[in-house]
Protein backbone atom coordinates (compact mmCIF):
# COMPACT_ATOMS: atom_id res chain seq x y z
CA UNK A 1 0.00 0.00 0.00
CA UNK A 2 2.83 2.32 0.84
CA UNK A 3 5.42 0.79 -0.80
CA UNK A 4 6.46 3.48 -3.45
CA UNK A 5 6.53 6.00 -0.42
CA UNK A 6 9.40 3.96 1.65
CA UNK A 7 12.00 6.01 2.79
CA UNK A 8 15.37 4.47 4.26
CA UNK A 9 15.95 5.24 7.30
CA UNK A 10 18.39 8.18 8.26
CA UNK A 11 19.02 9.29 11.72
CA UNK A 12 17.37 12.92 12.30
CA UNK A 13 15.17 12.34 9.26
CA UNK A 14 11.71 11.62 9.46
CA UNK A 15 10.26 8.92 7.32
CA UNK A 16 7.45 9.35 5.09
CA UNK A 17 5.99 5.75 5.68
CA UNK A 18 5.48 6.39 8.74
CA UNK A 19 3.79 9.73 8.37
CA UNK A 20 1.90 8.21 5.74
CA UNK A 21 0.98 5.05 7.89
CA UNK A 22 -0.42 7.73 10.52
CA UNK A 23 -3.29 9.18 8.42
CA UNK A 24 -5.70 6.75 9.25
CA UNK A 25 -8.92 8.48 8.99
CA UNK A 26 -12.26 7.93 10.90
CA UNK A 27 -13.21 4.45 9.41
CA UNK A 28 -10.92 2.83 11.84
CA UNK A 29 -11.30 1.81 15.37
CA UNK A 30 -10.86 4.69 17.38
CA UNK A 31 -10.80 3.40 21.76
CA UNK A 32 -13.39 5.53 23.38
CA UNK A 33 -11.39 8.49 25.42
CA UNK A 34 -11.29 11.83 26.40
CA UNK A 35 -8.46 14.30 24.87
CA UNK A 36 -9.02 15.60 21.49
CA UNK A 37 -5.27 14.79 20.71
CA UNK A 38 -4.69 11.21 21.45
CA UNK A 39 -2.51 8.89 21.36
CA UNK A 40 -2.02 6.50 17.71
CA UNK A 41 0.41 4.04 16.83
CA UNK A 42 2.28 2.04 14.33
CA UNK A 43 4.36 -1.26 14.04
CA UNK A 44 6.96 -1.44 11.40
CA UNK A 45 10.94 -2.47 10.81
CA UNK A 46 13.82 -0.16 9.74
CA UNK A 47 12.48 -0.83 6.21
CA UNK A 48 9.11 -0.77 6.75
CA UNK A 49 5.55 -0.25 8.23
CA UNK A 50 3.68 -3.08 8.93
CA UNK A 51 0.34 -2.08 9.92
CA UNK A 52 -1.46 1.39 9.41
CA UNK A 53 -1.83 3.34 12.50
CA UNK A 54 -4.57 2.64 15.38
CA UNK A 55 -5.46 4.55 18.62
CA UNK A 56 -6.15 1.31 20.60
CA UNK A 57 -4.08 0.54 23.88
CA UNK A 58 -6.04 -3.02 24.23
CA UNK A 59 -4.82 -3.97 20.75
CA UNK A 60 -1.10 -2.30 21.75
CA UNK A 61 -1.07 -4.73 24.73
CA UNK A 62 -2.30 -7.72 22.58
CA UNK A 63 0.82 -7.16 20.33
CA UNK A 64 3.43 -6.64 23.43
CA UNK A 65 1.95 -10.45 24.34
CA UNK A 66 2.53 -12.21 20.80
CA UNK A 67 5.90 -10.57 20.87
CA UNK A 68 6.64 -11.58 24.23
CA UNK A 69 5.31 -15.33 23.99
CA UNK A 70 6.43 -16.92 21.05
CA UNK A 71 4.47 -19.97 20.99
CA UNK A 72 1.03 -18.41 21.75
CA UNK A 73 -2.01 -18.63 19.52
CA UNK A 74 -3.49 -15.29 19.23
CA UNK A 75 -6.41 -14.93 17.04
CA UNK A 76 -6.14 -13.70 13.94
CA UNK A 77 -7.60 -10.29 14.72
CA UNK A 78 -8.80 -7.84 17.31
CA UNK A 79 -10.67 -5.04 17.18
CA UNK A 80 -10.54 -6.18 13.07
CA UNK A 81 -7.25 -5.33 12.75
CA UNK A 82 -5.05 -8.71 11.87
CA UNK A 83 -2.30 -9.90 14.07
CA UNK A 84 -0.38 -12.29 12.04
CA UNK A 85 2.38 -10.48 10.47
CA UNK A 86 3.03 -7.87 14.54
CA UNK A 87 5.53 -10.59 15.78
CA UNK A 88 7.93 -9.21 12.86
CA UNK A 89 7.77 -5.86 14.10
CA UNK A 90 11.13 -4.47 15.86
CA UNK A 91 9.78 -0.49 15.40
CA UNK A 92 6.57 1.09 17.33
CA UNK A 93 6.01 4.75 16.27
CA UNK A 94 3.47 6.94 18.09
CA UNK A 95 2.23 10.10 17.28
CA UNK A 96 -0.13 12.52 18.62
CA UNK A 97 -2.06 14.29 15.56
CA UNK A 98 -1.80 18.10 15.33
CA UNK A 99 1.00 18.35 17.97
CA UNK A 100 5.04 19.06 17.52
CA UNK A 101 6.24 15.96 19.16
CA UNK A 102 9.81 18.08 19.70
CA UNK A 103 8.12 20.52 22.52
CA UNK A 104 7.25 17.55 24.62
CA UNK A 105 10.94 16.10 24.36
CA UNK A 106 11.90 16.15 27.97
CA UNK A 107 8.57 14.94 28.77
CA UNK A 108 8.94 11.89 26.98
CA UNK A 109 12.21 11.32 27.27
CA UNK A 110 11.49 11.12 31.30
CA UNK A 111 8.17 8.69 30.83
CA UNK A 112 10.98 6.18 28.68
CA UNK A 113 13.60 6.44 31.28
CA UNK A 114 10.63 5.81 33.91
CA UNK A 115 9.33 2.52 32.10
CA UNK A 116 12.59 1.38 31.49
CA UNK A 117 13.87 1.79 35.42
CA UNK A 118 10.62 0.32 36.66
CA UNK A 119 10.20 -2.73 34.48
CA UNK A 120 13.81 -3.52 33.43
CA UNK A 121 13.57 -3.29 29.93
CA UNK A 122 15.46 -1.22 27.26
CA UNK A 123 13.34 0.88 25.50
CA UNK A 124 14.86 3.33 23.34
CA UNK A 125 14.08 6.79 21.60
CA UNK A 126 14.38 8.80 18.82
CA UNK A 127 11.94 12.14 18.73
CA UNK A 128 10.85 13.37 15.58
CA UNK A 129 8.23 16.79 14.91
CA UNK A 130 5.84 14.54 13.26
CA UNK A 131 5.95 11.13 15.72
CA UNK A 132 8.18 9.41 18.37
CA UNK A 133 10.36 5.74 17.57
CA UNK A 134 10.57 3.51 20.12
CA UNK A 135 13.48 0.92 19.05
CA UNK A 136 12.22 -2.34 20.64
CA UNK A 137 15.11 -4.86 19.29
CA UNK A 138 14.30 -8.17 18.31
CA UNK A 139 12.68 -9.20 21.55
CA UNK A 140 10.19 -6.82 23.11
CA UNK A 141 9.70 -8.53 26.69
CA UNK A 142 12.38 -9.72 28.70
CA UNK A 143 11.14 -13.38 31.06
CA UNK A 144 10.13 -10.63 34.13
CA UNK A 145 7.49 -8.83 32.12
CA UNK A 146 3.91 -10.44 32.01
CA UNK A 147 0.67 -9.36 30.49
CA UNK A 148 -0.33 -6.73 33.57
CA UNK A 149 2.98 -5.17 33.07
CA UNK A 150 2.38 -4.80 29.60
CA UNK A 151 -0.97 -3.62 29.77
CA UNK A 152 0.62 -0.73 32.20
CA UNK A 153 3.60 -0.03 30.13
CA UNK A 154 1.35 0.94 27.47
CA UNK A 155 -0.50 3.01 29.51
CA UNK A 156 2.45 5.11 30.67
CA UNK A 157 2.85 5.55 26.78
CA UNK A 158 -0.40 6.78 26.29
CA UNK A 159 0.51 9.30 29.43
CA UNK A 160 4.27 10.58 27.69
CA UNK A 161 3.41 14.07 26.69
CA UNK A 162 2.50 15.34 30.38
CA UNK A 163 5.32 13.00 32.25
CA UNK A 164 6.96 16.33 33.97
CA UNK A 165 8.06 14.20 36.89
CA UNK A 166 10.59 11.48 37.26
CA UNK A 167 8.98 9.07 39.34
CA UNK A 168 4.96 8.15 39.10
CA UNK A 169 4.54 9.15 42.57
CA UNK A 170 5.57 12.66 42.04
CA UNK A 171 2.77 12.41 38.91
CA UNK A 172 0.35 11.35 40.98
CA UNK A 173 1.12 14.20 43.85
CA UNK A 174 0.91 17.27 41.18
CA UNK A 175 -2.06 15.65 39.03
CA UNK A 176 -4.29 18.03 39.19
CA UNK A 177 -1.35 20.59 37.60
CA UNK A 178 -1.24 18.38 35.33
CA UNK A 179 -4.63 18.11 34.09
CA UNK A 180 -4.59 21.92 33.82
CA UNK A 181 -1.14 22.62 32.25
CA UNK A 182 -1.98 20.07 29.40
CA UNK A 183 -6.12 20.07 28.92
CA UNK A 184 -5.96 18.67 25.18
CA UNK A 185 -3.56 15.59 25.60
CA UNK A 186 -4.30 14.71 29.00
CA UNK A 187 -4.76 11.02 29.33
CA UNK A 188 -8.27 11.59 31.20
CA UNK A 189 -9.12 8.07 30.66
CA UNK A 190 -5.65 6.59 32.11
CA UNK A 191 -5.70 9.18 35.22
CA UNK A 192 -8.90 9.96 36.25
CA UNK A 193 -11.87 9.21 34.34
CA UNK A 194 -13.90 8.27 36.85
CA UNK A 195 -11.09 6.12 38.43
CA UNK A 196 -10.61 6.58 42.23
CA UNK A 197 -7.39 7.32 44.24
CA UNK A 198 -6.45 3.70 45.16
CA UNK A 199 -6.51 2.55 41.11
CA UNK A 200 -4.29 5.11 39.92
CA UNK A 201 -1.74 4.04 43.56
CA UNK A 202 -1.67 0.84 41.75
CA UNK A 203 -1.22 1.95 38.41
CA UNK A 204 2.33 2.71 40.00
CA UNK A 205 2.50 -0.78 41.94
CA UNK A 206 5.34 -2.56 40.25
CA UNK A 207 5.83 -5.19 42.90
CA UNK A 208 1.60 -6.03 42.90
CA UNK A 209 1.84 -6.06 39.19
CA UNK A 210 4.79 -8.33 38.63
CA UNK A 211 2.94 -10.99 41.24
CA UNK A 212 -0.85 -11.09 40.68
CA UNK A 213 0.33 -10.60 36.91
CA UNK A 214 2.29 -13.69 36.82
CA UNK A 215 1.73 -15.78 33.50
CA UNK A 216 2.81 -18.75 35.06
CA UNK A 217 -0.38 -18.75 37.36
CA UNK A 218 -2.90 -18.66 34.34
CA UNK A 219 -4.76 -21.74 33.24
CA UNK A 220 -2.72 -23.62 30.51
CA UNK A 221 -5.92 -22.90 28.09
CA UNK A 222 -5.43 -19.06 28.69
CA UNK A 223 -1.77 -19.58 27.80
CA UNK A 224 -1.85 -21.41 24.52
CA UNK A 225 -5.60 -19.46 23.49
CA UNK A 226 -5.76 -15.66 23.78
CA UNK A 227 -9.76 -15.72 23.97
CA UNK A 228 -12.29 -12.95 24.85
CA UNK A 229 -12.35 -13.83 28.09
CA UNK A 230 -8.73 -13.80 28.82
CA UNK A 231 -7.99 -10.53 26.84
CA UNK A 232 -10.86 -8.19 28.99
CA UNK A 233 -9.19 -9.69 32.15
CA UNK A 234 -5.75 -9.43 31.49
CA UNK A 235 -5.23 -5.61 32.25
CA UNK A 236 -4.01 -3.72 34.70
CA UNK A 237 -7.86 -2.54 35.76
CA UNK A 238 -8.78 -6.12 35.81
CA UNK A 239 -5.81 -7.21 38.11
CA UNK A 240 -6.29 -4.17 40.25
CA UNK A 241 -9.81 -5.26 40.90
CA UNK A 242 -7.95 -9.01 41.76
CA UNK A 243 -5.38 -7.00 44.09
CA UNK A 244 -8.67 -4.62 46.00
CA UNK A 245 -10.72 -7.94 46.32
CA UNK A 246 -8.10 -10.07 47.99
CA UNK A 247 -6.63 -6.98 49.88
CA UNK A 248 -3.61 -8.22 48.98
CA UNK A 249 -1.00 -5.89 51.01
CA UNK A 250 2.95 -5.87 50.80
CA UNK A 251 2.70 -9.79 53.12
CA UNK A 252 0.26 -10.95 51.30
CA UNK A 253 2.17 -10.69 48.03
CA UNK A 254 5.10 -11.94 49.14
CA UNK A 255 3.80 -14.76 49.36
CA UNK A 256 2.00 -15.01 46.34
CA UNK A 257 5.18 -14.29 45.38
CA UNK A 258 6.34 -18.09 46.15
CA UNK A 259 3.76 -20.01 45.84
CA UNK A 260 3.97 -22.74 42.94
CA UNK A 261 1.53 -23.06 40.02
CA UNK A 262 -1.55 -25.30 40.80
CA UNK A 263 -0.62 -29.23 39.71
CA UNK A 264 -3.29 -32.03 39.94
CA UNK A 265 -0.72 -32.63 42.65
CA UNK A 266 -0.46 -29.28 44.10
CA UNK A 267 -3.17 -26.66 45.25
CA UNK A 268 -1.61 -24.51 47.88
CA UNK A 269 -3.31 -21.39 49.03
CA UNK A 270 -2.68 -18.41 51.76
CA UNK A 271 -5.59 -17.51 53.90
CA UNK A 272 -5.98 -13.97 54.14
CA UNK A 273 -9.13 -11.43 56.16
CA UNK A 274 -9.65 -7.74 55.61
CA UNK A 275 -6.22 -6.96 54.34
CA UNK A 276 -4.76 -9.04 56.93
CA UNK A 277 -2.83 -12.58 56.96
CA UNK A 278 -4.02 -15.00 59.10
CA UNK A 279 -1.73 -17.30 58.34
CA UNK A 280 2.09 -16.32 57.89
CA UNK A 281 2.98 -18.99 55.40
CA UNK A 282 1.99 -21.34 53.14
CA UNK A 283 -0.76 -24.00 53.31
CA UNK A 284 0.57 -26.57 51.23
CA UNK A 285 -2.03 -29.41 51.95
CA UNK A 286 -5.10 -29.81 52.66
CA UNK A 287 -4.33 -31.34 56.24
CA UNK A 288 -2.50 -28.63 56.74
CA UNK A 289 -5.33 -26.47 56.28
CA UNK A 290 -7.42 -28.81 58.21
CA UNK A 291 -4.89 -27.77 61.27
CA UNK A 292 -4.90 -24.22 60.94
CA UNK A 293 -8.23 -24.39 61.26
CA UNK A 294 -9.39 -26.30 64.00
CA UNK A 295 -6.37 -24.44 65.62
CA UNK A 296 -8.01 -20.88 64.93
CA UNK A 297 -11.44 -22.14 65.13
CA UNK A 298 -12.41 -18.87 66.75
CA UNK A 299 -10.68 -16.63 64.88
CA UNK A 300 -12.17 -17.91 61.46
CA UNK A 301 -15.28 -17.89 62.62
CA UNK A 302 -15.90 -14.30 63.65
CA UNK A 303 -14.18 -12.97 60.57
CA UNK A 304 -16.14 -11.45 57.91
CA UNK A 305 -13.90 -11.16 54.95
CA UNK A 306 -12.70 -14.66 55.05
CA UNK A 307 -10.42 -16.38 51.91
CA UNK A 308 -8.17 -18.46 50.31
CA UNK A 309 -5.76 -17.47 47.78
CA UNK A 310 -5.17 -20.75 45.76
CA UNK A 311 -1.84 -20.29 43.70
CA UNK A 312 -2.89 -16.93 42.57
CA UNK A 313 -5.25 -18.71 40.05
CA UNK A 314 -8.47 -18.32 41.92
CA UNK A 315 -9.73 -16.71 45.33
CA UNK A 316 -12.64 -18.26 47.16
CA UNK A 317 -14.46 -16.34 49.66
CA UNK A 318 -17.02 -17.90 52.81
CA UNK A 319 -16.71 -21.01 55.26
CA UNK A 320 -15.33 -23.86 54.94
CA UNK A 321 -16.60 -27.56 56.52
CA UNK A 322 -13.53 -29.17 58.58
Amino acid sequence: MFGALIMTYVDGIERTDVITGFNIGHSDYIETASGTKHMYFLLGTDATIIEKGIRCKDYLQEVFLSKRYKRINTRSKIYGYPMHKVKKATKLFLTYPYLDMLKYKDNIKRCITYINSAYNINIKVTIYSSYIELHMGKSWFTDKINNVEGSVITTLLRSCLIWRYDTYLEMLSNIDELEEEYPNVFPDKDWTGGKSVSSLDFLGNTKAHRVLGNWKFLPKKARSSLSTIYHNGSGWSSCFSSHSTTASNNDTLDLIEKLNPSTKRSDQCIITSDAKLLCPNIIKNKKQLIRFLKKNRSCCIHTSNFQLIFNNARCNNGSIDY
